[in-house]
């Protein structure tokens, strides 16, 4: 093992410790993600191009220019660092599951040269079946050393809710075949590479051209994050530019077919293709973030506070008339119910109707004291409160639905939720078809029957979608992880259309109608939430939650998270840093915490000094940030023009 330089250790953390102290204090409850711009050289046939920056920069701190050796005196006793050598890449043998669009060929005639060994490119996706899939994984006597999946990539047959379904059902059934044939089989695969397109970008022009179909493969993120947590093997997820080649799928408008793809320029136009192929090829990388490469470069996934975005300072206005919808009778969908009569409480206002939609048409036994309670204030302040059966996942119900409205829905809030939990080994489709349907088949099918002639909601001021945390891993949670990411990336493409839209993220929340069985003594109820306590996101309360929420619309973001943090335990939990999955999460947290230094120089550790070197990525003012650039510069510029000290620039 190689020591660490004794420059690089205390030159780092001095930089950060104060930075870090002052958020680990940070009672917070509203955490959005960044992806923060993070380049790193293109991948050689050695696989050495990350050690050898990483050499330049360490020895670049221990000398003095020449201009300035006069004026400054020259570190001692520190020897220029040289990485022991190592032994050539070896050939990967590469199974891919290939999209129609011709990327991933793309992809693999960039790899770094000598890396790739037996390449088996898997076409016409859709036909495979469960033991096309194991045949395919056992093919290869010594195993994969790579699979790559991007069918993820292909567009749906039809540009509009139905359209998206149908494809992600296609890719969701595959891609979990294919974990569970990994997961079984006594051949090792040790990496897989999930590609998708367009699914986290901000550009509103991207949104307006591509329509609904850009959001096709959101549900392959989430999926693969809970996947990272049962398997052994590997996993990279990748996100790049809807048009990433010589492919242009501007006349393929929402309602139309997807698949028309018009030719636009020579292959690879915006050379992604070398970047992407070093992003599969490089080991040291690997892994270890959620990565997009884009025309702009390469972006890594974090989660940040709220405090930068709050600056936009977005006020949401409760509607004065209309009808207010919630899709579930749930604790949560309640709770919202119980959050809206609050605020008009408040705003001395009771223009407005509460509808709550549930496919039973019934409230639970569990819910039902809340549900009471519920109507009883709303009595009070003279508000409808009433209870409709519409299952919302039937897109011919959401027609009806909307029909009856004539026009009057002024504010949605989407909280339906099945829960269908089960490791990889157990999952079925039918578990994950459960939880899809009311999820984000129930929003899609609602976004896209808004925007049908004849059932516009002018007054539609809000529309706001219940996701989860889980959408960055939880255990036995691959098809409701999936779900949720898919309600997040539709959250994103309303907001770049201009239509009113956030999804928010909920953690633990501490169940207020949860009954405690009557033989547990007090100590035991006690130890619960104990428990609790001790995690590094323990349960918060429904007054954290609100606290949270309001935050999160105040950033004016599509997407961000109510969550509460243990900072002790947190920090605890980030300290080791052996294993891929160990060092993805000390990636993804490394803006909320302090994370511990890594203990040696050794390759598997080269990324992680890499990104060490650099400091806190948000704490750098020139650091290219997409989430922030996207929403919060341009609020914060309207806020400037219309109440700022400069009169000179107040609108008229």
């Amino acid at each position: 093992m190689m020591p660490m330089p004794t420059a690089y250790v205390s030159s780092t953390a001095e930089r950060d410790t104060a930075n870090m102290k002052r958020k680990i204090a940070d009672p917070n409850m509203c955490w959005p993600v960044e992806w923060f711009l993070e380049d790193v050289p293109l991948e050689n046939k050695e696989g050495t191009s990350l050690d050898k920056q990483v050499e330049a920069w360490y020895n670049e701190t221990i000398s003095v220019p020449g201009l300035f050796e006069k004026f400054v005196e020259a570190p001692k006793n520190l020897q220029p660092l040289e990485l022991p050598a190592v032994e050539v890449a070896h050939r990967e043998n590469v199974l891919v599951f290939a999209d129609s669009l011709e990327i991933c060929k793309g992809i693999l005639e960039a790899a770094p040269e000598g890396r790739k060994g037996t390449v088996k490119m898997v076409e016409n996706c859709s036909a495979l079946v469960q033991d096309d899939v194991a045949q395919l994984i056992n093919e290869q006597r010594s195993g994969w050393d790579l699979v790559i999946f991007g069918y993820g990539m292909d567009a749906p047959e039809k540009n509009n809710s139905s359209g998206v379904i149908g494809q992600q059902q296609k890719t969701a059934k595959l891609y979990m075949m294919v974990l569970q044939e990994i997961l079984r089989t006594e051949v090792t695969t040790t990496r897989i590479a999930v590609i998708t397109r367009g699914v986290f970008t901000e550009d509103p022009a991207h949104h307006r051209r591509y329509g609904v179909q850009i959001v096709t493969g959101a549900h392959l993120f989430g999926m693969s994050n809970s996947a990272r947590l049962e398997m052994e093997v590997r996993i990279q997820y990748i996100d790049t530019e809807w048009m990433v080649g010589a492919v242009d799928t501007s006349l393929a408008r929402e309602g139309e077919e997807g698949k028309e793809e018009k030719k636009s320029g020579p292959p690879d136009y915006y050379k992604l293709y070398p970047r992407l192929a070093s992003e599969i090829f490089r080991q040291q990388t690997f892994g270890h973030n959620s990565v997009r490469i884009l025309k702009s470069g390469r972006y890594v996934l974090r989660r940040v506070p709220s405090a930068p975005y709050e600056a936009a300072r977005r006020d949401w206005e409760l509607p004065t008339g209309g009808t207010i919808v919630i899709s579930g009778c749930g604790m949560l969908g309640l709770v919202m119910g119980q959050f809206l009569l609050d605020s008009a409480a408040r705003a001395r206002t009771n223009g407005f109707k509460l509808r709550y939609l549930s496919y039973t048409g019934q409230v639970s036994d569990e819910n039902f004291s809340m549900w009471q309670q519920l109507k009883e204030t709303a009595e009070e302040l003279d508000i409808l409160v009433d209870l409709e059966k519409c299952d919302i996942s039937e897109p011919e119900q959401v027609d009806k639905f909307l029909d009856r409205m004539q026009g009057s829905l002024t504010g949605f809030i989407h909280t339906a939720s099945v829960v269908r939990d089960s490791m990889l080994a157990n999952l079925t489709w039918l578990k994950c078809d459960d939880v899809f349907k009311p999820k984000h088949y129930a929003a899609l099918h609602l976004h896209s029957a808004l925007d049908r002639p004849g059932r516009e909601n002018p007054n539609l001021s809000f529309f706001w979608l219940f996701s989860h945390t889980s959408v960055y891993g939880n255990l036995g949670q691959i098809n409701y992880s999936g779900t949720n990411s898919c309600l997040d990336a539709l959250a994103r493409h309303r907001a770049g259309r201009g239509r009113p839209a956030v999804s928010i993220q909920w953690g633990t929340w501490a169940n207020p109608t949860e009954r405690e069985p009557s033989w547990k003594t007090p100590t035991e109820k006690m130890d619960k939430r104990t428990r609790s306590e001790g995690l590094p996101t323990p349960q918060f309360s429904q007054k954290e939650a609100i606290r949270g929420f309001r935050t999160g619309l105040k950033t004016g973001l599509p997407v961000f998270s109510v969550l509460r943090y243990n900072p002790v335990t947190l920090k605890d939990s980030l300290i080791p840093s052996d294993t891929c999955l160990q060092c993805y999460d000390r990636n993804f947290q490394a803006e909320v915490t302090q994370v511990a230094k890594v203990p040696t120089l050794d390759r598997k550790h080269i990324y992680t000094v890499f990104r060490e070197c650099q400091g806190s990525y948000q704490n750098q003012p020139d650091m290219k940030r997409l989430v922030y650039d996207a929403y919060t510069a341009g609020f914060i510029e309207e806020y400037e023009n219309e109440w700022g000290d400069d009169f000179r620039k107040w609108k008229k």
